[in-house]
């Protein structure tokens, strides 16, 4: 029935319960238990049902718990990250199409997947950073790169291998925003 309630539930609702959900792993470390663990299960267990169905709001706190999260447990949160860009960037091609204006939906997508794609790069190496940061990038053009895309930049000029799959990457960041520009001559002349 939760499961239920997570992914057909009113948006309002769903929001509610998923805030309740992301503060949940936080309950073990208040009343100093070594449950973390169990009560992050919980959580994920339910989460994966409350992304099946795109809401802003709701996936503002989902990022939030990868956030605070994924260093503890990246393989689990990296999967709810990667789970919830399949059903956000959808949405977000979905709305750009209705001839809304930007305004309404460029902001959507999570404002610090730069820092989570150093985590991939971290964890998963670079085929995986390179695949992650080329399907975000392939958001509509109107949606906005995350706040902190530079420090995913700052890596991605770095890398040394798959010059290929680097420069496409690096045309289609430029073509949405020249003034990364600078980021791709670096990459360039360090090649």
């Amino acid at each position: 029935m939760l499961k239920d309630f997570l992914e057909n539930g009113s948006n309002e609702h769903r929001e509610s319960l998923v805030w309740h959900l992301v503060k949940l792993p936080e309950e073990p470390v208040k009343n100093k238990t070594d449950e973390f663990d169990r009560f992050f299960d919980i959580s994920m267990k339910y989460l994966l049902c409350a992304i099946k169905r795109y809401d802003h709001h709701l996936y503002s706190s989902i990022h939030r718990f990868i956030e605070n999260y994924i260093d503890k447990r990246f393989e689990d949160c990296y999967k709810l990250w990667k789970m919830s860009l399949e059903v956000e960037r959808p949405a977000i091609i979905a709305e750009s199409k209705k001839g809304v204006h930007p305004g309404e939906y460029n902001w959507w997508p999570y404002h610090y997947n730069g820092s989570i794609l150093l985590k991939v790069l971290q964890n998963k190496g670079v085929p995986q950073f390179l695949e992650d940061i080329e399907y975000l990038v392939d958001y509509p053009n109107e949606a906005t790169f995350a706040y902190d895309f530079n420090k995913a930049l700052a890596e991605l000029e770095k890398i040394t291998t798959n010059k290929d799959d680097v420069k496409r990457i690096y045309e289609k960041i430029v073509s949405r925003n020249y003034l990364h520009n600078d980021s791709y001559d670096r990459w360039l002349a360090g090649q």
